[in-house]
């Protein structure tokens, strides 16, 4: 009887946690509510608009007749003013945690070409200089590390889209900046609506445990008390195909026998 060595791994699901969704104040800009097109600044965000365009205090401003869940989501360059406003908020975040950051971004029309109609989210690392309750200074020029950035690159339309990045947190705090740098005048009446700020942990791979590899000579020379994980020849076999656990396997020279299995201790394998 020939021997084939078989290598066996037993996977510790989950054995590293995750630090889950980071809480974002208003992520969805539903505060405050209301019900005309024309709404104020979103709570929770610091806000820098400038004193250009033909309503500056709405330049910055929630919306509730775009957006992509919800009730409402917030406009930039709105009210026909100039396209440089500013929204930022800090959240608390674990070093060297990874991280995916998304927002959700669509244009208020298809009059003017996309290309004229942008945003950048950059991540930052630590905390933001905030002014009075909701307007505070511009972040342009700031000297925080820039973890990531993300744009819309040009290609915004009446439909949302969905912008993500990852990055690593290098602080304990996170900065989420995100401006508008259209090119488009300010009269043009079309605007971008951002929605559904989101930044989630990256889940940390499961930790492999590798158990002690046992000679065999055919599949049904391998017995479990679990479901097997995962098994591979090692070495060279001209044995046919073959059926382990309902699963057919090729035998095209090195044959390989590969099962899924979520067990919490290394696989127990036996000679039939």
């Amino acid at each position: 009887m020939k021997l084939y060595p078989l290598i066996i791994a037993g996977i510790l699901g989950a054995a590293t946690v995750s630090q889950g969704t980071v809480t974002i104040t208003n992520a969805g800009f539903e505060d405050p509510a209301h019900t005309g097109n024309d709404g104020t600044n979103p709570t929770g965000w610091t806000v820098f608009e400038t004193a250009l365009g033909g309503s500056p205090d709405k330049q910055i401003r929630t919306r509730n007749s775009v957006k992509n869940t919800g009730a409402m989501g917030v406009q930039v360059g709105a009210g026909q003013s100039n396209h440089d406003g500013e929204l930022y908020q800090t959240v608390a975040t674990v070093i060297g945690q990874e991280y995916t950051f998304s927002i959700y971004a669509a244009a208020t029309s298809n009059s003017e070409t996309p290309a004229t109609q942008n945003f950048t989210v950059e991540l930052l690392a630590g905390t933001a200089v905030v002014g009075a309750p909701v307007t505070g200074a511009s972040l342009n020029g700031n000297s925080l590390s820039q973890l990531a950035t993300v744009s819309d690159g040009g290609t915004l339309s009446t439909t949302f889209q969905e912008f993500t990045v990852n990055f690593t947190a290098t602080s304990i705090h996170t900065t989420i900046w995100i401006y508008d740098n259209s090119t488009a005048a300010a009269s043009d009446a079309n605007d971008i609506i951002l929605d559904d700020v989101s930044i989630t942990a990256v889940p940390a791979p499961a930790t492999i445990t590798w158990g002690a590899a046992t000679a065999v000579s055919a599949s049904g020379d391998v017995s479990t008390t679990g479901v097997l994980v995962e098994a591979f020849n090692a070495g060279v076999s001209t044995v046919a195909d073959q059926t382990v656990n309902s699963v057919l396997f090729t035998g095209t020279g090195a044959l390989t026998l590969k099962l899924r299995q979520h067990k919490t201790s290394p696989l127990n394998c036996s000679l039939a």
